[in-house]
């Protein structure tokens, strides 16, 4: 994940997503599911309008709208399975419970 994360922090384009993005990995370092915990945390307080990140200020929306984003770079990223590669995980697997079962 330390990888996608930094590829997603040098992709997403609008200014106060990314800054914000950037203010939770200088909190959580490369940490995706810390990251959306927060900003769900942020989006869940209903009752608070922004959020002040000492010198940058954040909304609702641009939580929701960064959580948006993450999501579909999540599905992009990982919408495809490599067929050869999952074959070869988990034919091991496969293999062993097979030699266990009745024909």
């Amino acid at each position: 994940m330390n990888d996608f994360v930094a590829q997603l922090s040098k992709t997403i384009a609008p200014e106060n997503e990314a800054s914000l993005l950037e203010v939770l990995i200088s909190a959580r370092g490369y940490d995706l599911e810390a990251i959306m915990t927060d900003l769900e945390t942020f989006i869940s307080l209903d009752y608070v309008s922004s959020f002040d990140f000492g010198g940058f200020e954040a909304n609702l929306k641009d939580a929701e709208k960064l959580r948006s984003m993450i999501r579909h770079a999540i599905i992009r990223e990982y919408r495809t399975i490599d067929t050869e590669r999952t074959i070869k995980v988990y034919q091991p697997l496969f293999d062993t419970i097979f030699t266990h079962l009745d024909g």
